[in-house]
């Protein structure tokens, strides 16, 4: 005799909706551990995101900032291409 017999259609699909649900959130969490995260803003770093129009960064379409003790600024469109940098907020040391 067949674990799930002909006569449970319901329970069929209530297991084939948690077999789908699983699989769905396990190929969904996969990418999103790929994405870095943006360090957290220091009193001596800023924190700069350039925003280009194409993976070959030729034109700078956005950027953001926040740090130093200052409030968030912005310019532009943000993208899915882009770079971040960090940046001293005091003077350069002289040596």
């Amino acid at each position: 005799m067949p674990l799930i017999g002909e006569d449970c259609p319901m329970l069929k699909r209530a297991l084939a909706a948690t077999l789908f649900t699983a699989a769905l959130a396990t190929a969904t969490a996969a990418p999103a551990a790929a994405i870095p995260t943006i360090p957290f803003p220091t009193p001596d770093r800023l924190v700069v995101i350039n925003y280009y129009d194409d993976y070959r960064h030729d034109d700078l379409v956005g950027q953001v900032w926040f740090g130093c003790g200052q409030p968030r600024g912005s310019w532009g469109v943000q993208t899915n291409d882009a770079t971040l940098h960090t940046v001293s907020c005091g003077p350069e040391p002289r040596g």
